[in-house]
């Protein structure tokens, strides 16, 4: 059982009856795992640096290399518990604004197939 989050504040979602709510589909889980990976830097979570995006080292530099982020972030996607394998990885770099913007789709260990973007 995992907590569900809003996607778009990342604070507890709450059901119909106020209550934290729970994620139990698979795949709104898988997708929500993946992101939350995604929007870790590397060295932020305190029990473990080694979890997350090394960001300040490899991905917020000038002339990013979009190949190596690419690779870089499907690695992180596959080490996300339950992702069997990564089907679809799509990056979208704005220089105007330096926004990076991924979108993601992966086959689940026990064949679902789970979206999301960051």
């Amino acid at each position: 059982m995992q907590l569900a989050l809003e996607t778009s504040t990342w604070d507890l979602h709450l059901d119909k009856t106020g209550n934290i709510a729970t994620l139990s589909d698979a795949v709104a889980l898988l997708s929500q795992r993946i992101q939350c990976r995604l929007q870790t830097f590397r060295g932020e979570c305190f029990l473990d640096r080694s979890i997350g995006v090394p960001y300040y080292s490899e991905v917020m530099k000038k002339n990013p290399d979009l190949g190596r982020i690419r690779s870089l972030l499907a690695s992180v996607i596959a080490g996300v518990d339950g992702v069997m394998k990564v089907l679809s990885l799509d990056l979208l770099f704005t220089a105007s604004t330096r926004t990076l913007s991924v979108r993601f789709r992966v086959q689940g260990a026990s064949g679902e197939i789970a979206e999301g973007a960051v």
